[in-house]
């Protein structure tokens, strides 16, 4: 849950130095040449340790992950002995699901293979 989220560009090698390498506001997390001059950067923006705010809910968070644990062991239960692994957005079996079970266009459902 940390707040740093990285940018990423293509960049030809000279302005990485100028614009991302040498700006004091900024933080190079990796850098990978890649052809012609061209490398891969991974930057963000420092942090103020002081004035930091993470836009996070935990209880939010938890609460989803209960339900999601709560409606995979419907499956869980019911086909336990068709079951390999399970996780809160997945189910590996050995057989197909029930149709009904399955959608493309609504969150939380989606097609499965045996």
């Amino acid at each position: 849950m940390s707040n740093i989220i990285d940018s990423h560009k293509v960049v030809n090698s000279s302005t990485a130095a100028k614009k991302y390498h040498s700006n004091n506001d900024l933080v190079v997390s990796s850098s990978i040449p890649i052809t012609k001059g061209k490398e891969l950067l991974s930057f963000h923006k420092k942090i103020d340790e002081n004035n930091q705010r993470l836009n996070i809910s935990i209880s939010i968070a938890s609460a989803i992950t209960s339900y999601a644990r709560i409606y995979m062991n419907k499956f869980k239960y019911s086909l336990k002995d068709n079951l390999y692994y399970s996780d809160t957005d997945s189910l590996f079996l050995d057989i197909q699901l029930d149709p009904i079970d399955i959608s493309d266009t609504e969150i939380g459902s989606g097609a499965c293979s045996a």
